[in-house]
């Protein structure tokens, strides 16, 4: 069954996508490299959760690799556009917009 997504309320352009994979970063100004977890992906975006605090407008060269070989990995340079702390996992969830595919 369809459903229209603004009788649920969404107003996004792209729909989310609940994803749980690694991904790996760098960050493109000084080239230090961490890892992390995505959470959701969406057609200009991800959400995914470090122990590395980022700053935001910092661009990074990510990569999603998906657990399965049946969907292959996400090349992106993205910029974050949001950062949240997480005390109970003393971590940061990351918003990233992605700027170009790679």
């Amino acid at each position: 069954m369809l459903v229209d997504q603004s009788e649920l309320g969404e107003k996004r352009d792209f729909l989310r996508m609940t994803v749980d994979c690694k991904v790996s970063f760098t960050e493109l100004e000084s080239g230090t490299s961490s890892e992390g977890r995505a959470l959701n992906l969406s057609g200009r975006g991800v959400l995914f959760r470090s122990d590395k605090e980022l700053k935001l407008g910092s661009q990074l060269d990510l990569h999603v690799i998906p657990d399965g070989s049946a969907v292959p990995p996400l090349n992106a340079k993205v910029e974050v556009v949001r950062v949240e702390m997480m005390e109970a996992e003393k971590s940061y969830e990351i918003g990233a917009l992605i700027l170009e595919m790679r």
